[in-house]
């Protein structure tokens, strides 16, 4: 605080020290929810951003990275489930303990000018490669939710003092957890697959497949691994 004359000139009186420059911008980000992308060409998930900004600054832009994860160990499963998960997780007497976090997607996307709060959508484009770790997680979990966290990280491009641009970065400790129900996901996959799964082979693997269903005379591969599955089994 300084000091001056004050309009009496009877002395000096107190001025107000000049307030305090605004801070920078600190988004904080919320996932409200998941749906099923009805448009996209491939099977696609898209999660709700509510992105806030204290400061009340004018935002240009945030150029946003996105990280998802799983995190098993925090939800509860019945016995047929943990033995399904026995293959990602261990053995199904340890999946309750602590287990490592599965990472799941990343995705890039622009949030339109705002301030002081708006809404963003981030699309995850979701396969069924079954020797995916997620997909097979998702696959394995007939129901309630699946525990995600979302690691977010970027540049915020933002109006200065001076009316210059200003750029600030978001920090990878800014993250937020959301609970997605599976039923999302299972909506998406029925959409896209109905009654399938996608299991890779090489393409030897493929072509001897090929040859057998030639020879025994069958309508589809799937046919030709039945036969070769009853053939195992009878054994």
């Amino acid at each position: 605080m300084s000091t001056g004359t004050d309009a009496g000139g009877n002395g000096w009186a107190p001025v107000p020290a000049p307030p305090p420059r605004p801070r920078d911008p600190q988004p904080h980000f919320v996932v409200r929810e998941a749906r099923v992308s009805r448009l996209a060409a491939a099977p696609t998930l898209i999660f709700d951003l509510d992105v806030s900004d204290p400061s009340k600054r004018e935002i240009f832009t945030i150029a946003l990275a996105v990280q998802i994860a799983i995190e098993p160990a925090r939800r509860a499963y019945d016995d047929e489930t943990r033995e399904r998960l026995t293959e990602l997780l261990g053995e199904a007497g340890r999946i309750g303990a602590p287990t490592r976090t599965m990472p799941w997607a990343r995705a890039d996307v622009l949030v339109q000018p705002f301030r002081g709060s708006a809404t963003v959508a981030v699309p995850v484009p979701c396969g069924y490669d079954l020797e995916i770790a997620a997909t097979n997680y998702f696959r394995s979990v007939p129901d309630g939710e699946v525990p995600l966290v979302f690691h977010f990280n970027g540049s915020v491009y933002y109006t200065g003092d001076d009316g210059r641009l200003q750029i600030v970065q978001i920090s990878w400790e800014e993250s937020a957890d959301f609970r997605m129900p599976i039923a999302a996901w299972q909506r998406m996959i029925d959409a896209y697959y109905p009654n399938r799964g996608w299991v890779p082979a090489g393409a030897e693997t493929i072509e001897r497949l090929r040859r057998f269903k030639l020879e025994h005379g069958l309508p589809s591969y799937e046919a030709a691994l039945e036969r070769l599955l009853d053939e195992g089994s009878a054994r």
